[in-house]
């Protein structure tokens, strides 16, 4: 499970909750109030909802529809990846140390390790996730009992800090990383309620925009050169919609057909959503239309949480460990050991080379190649998170 999907069950869990109970609590005592210990969702009860850990078997892609140009007009097609020796050096990425509770019992609990490019860092009693670097700044993390989160920065010293609004969500970084869109529960704990959507200057943390949209439950996905993309994750409406901060309303985008993965694909200006039979479709946004260019499909597919690479050449399908081409629809099958049957995390270093953490360890992948390393062995008690960057 990455950290989209666990941001995703957390604010989905939120929406689902009625009340708040009486004890509960928010951040740890780096924010001057009490921490209670609360566990989450079992990872895999979540992960099976949303169809990421049963591994089918590994055919070739087949059926690939290629509807126009692959590139838009002026934008370079990204080379290839080349394959070459897998190193076994350490993650360049961010990559975190989970406990369980008890050996063998797959939980969701609190990191209580990240690691980064030779420093270490370890938690300094705040409940969440770790969500990514944040500039120069340290990393920003999601801290609180589920559905009672607010966001922070975590420094390489382990001093906390809250940053954004509380009650914030699903944060998403602008295509040029000076600022950040969440979505802000108007009224926490009442299922189903109007939310703001707040844009927030990362050097200052102050409020540079903000709108309450016209439809309940709505959370920010993706930030595009197009403005933001908004999905409703309420089921009696899973629409999707456009937003130019500072501009008014958000406007619904027409020909969305899954709403809860759509994500913008990186150094690309196109857009990713699963079709009704659960195929990844790429493609991009024509005014307010999304138009698909191309869908990867065997059906039956299972949705689940692609991974992209920074270039945006490269999908993972976590579901069948495979990199798919996105420029020539060729899967290459991830040479994992045969006792891997579903991963945790994925990221990408570079353009090559994917970091997997699968339920006991974590290895580099090339993924023109299909060769892996391992990296990591997690001890019988861990659990091991790739971050994305």
């Amino acid at each position: 499970m990455n950290d989209t999907e666990n941001r995703l069950r957390d604010y989905l869990h939120t929406q689902a909750t009625k009340t708040v109970p009486a004890d509960a609590h928010g951040p740890g005592p780096e924010f001057g109030e009490p921490t209670r210990h609360r566990a989450w969702l079992p990872i895999t009860a979540v992960a099976a909802g949303i169809g990421i850990l049963a591994l089918i078997g590994i055919p070739a892609l087949t059926n690939l529809a290629d509807h126009s140009n692959p590139t838009p007009a002026g934008m370079p097609t990204p080379p290839a990846p080349t394959k070459g020796p897998v190193s076994g050096a350490a993650p360049s990425i961010p990559f975190t140390v989970t406990v369980r509770d008890k050996p063998g019992e797959l939980l969701d609990k609190w990191w209580q390790v990240l690691y980064d490019h030779g420093k270490t860092v370890r938690n300094p009693g705040t409940h969440g996730n770790v969500l990514g670097r944040f500039g120069d700044q340290g990393w920003l993390i999601e801290t609180g009992a589920p559905g009672n989160t607010r966001l922070a920065l975590l420094d390489a010293a382990g001093k906390v800090r809250p940053f954004g609004p509380r009650h914030a969500n699903m944060p998403v970084f602008s295509p040029d990383h000076t600022q950040l869109v969440v979505a802000e529960s108007l009224q926490f704990g009442t299922p189903q309620v109007h939310n703001r959507i707040v844009v927030l200057d990362l050097a200052t943390g102050q409020e540079v925009a903000g709108v309450v949209p016209p439809v309940k439950t709505v959370a920010p996905v993706a930030w595009t050169e197009d403005g933001v993309l908004l999905t409703s994750v309420d089921p009696a409406n899973a629409k999707a919609y456009r937003w130019h901060p500072g501009d008014g309303q958000p406007e619904q985008l027409r020909g969305v057909q899954d709403t809860i993965f759509l994500q913008a694909i990186p150094a690309t200006g196109k857009v990713l959503d699963f079709s009704a039979k659960g195929c990844p479709r790429i493609g991009r946004l024509q005014g307010d239309t999304f138009v698909p260019e191309r869908e990867y499909c065997e059906a039956p597919e299972q949705r689940y949480q692609p991974v992209v690479s920074p270039d945006g050449r490269t999908l993972f399908n976590g579901l069948k460990m495979v990199a798919i081409d996105l420029y020539t629809g060729t899967a290459t099958a991830l040479k994992l050991p045969g006792q891997v049957s579903d991963y945790l995390s994925a990221a990408f270093e570079d353009p090559a080379n994917l970091i997997v953490g699968t339920d006991d360890a974590m290895y580099r992948c090339n993924v023109a190649s299909g060769e892996c390393k391992l990296l990591r062995k997690a001890k019988p008690d861990e659990i091991l998170f790739a971050v994305t960057p």
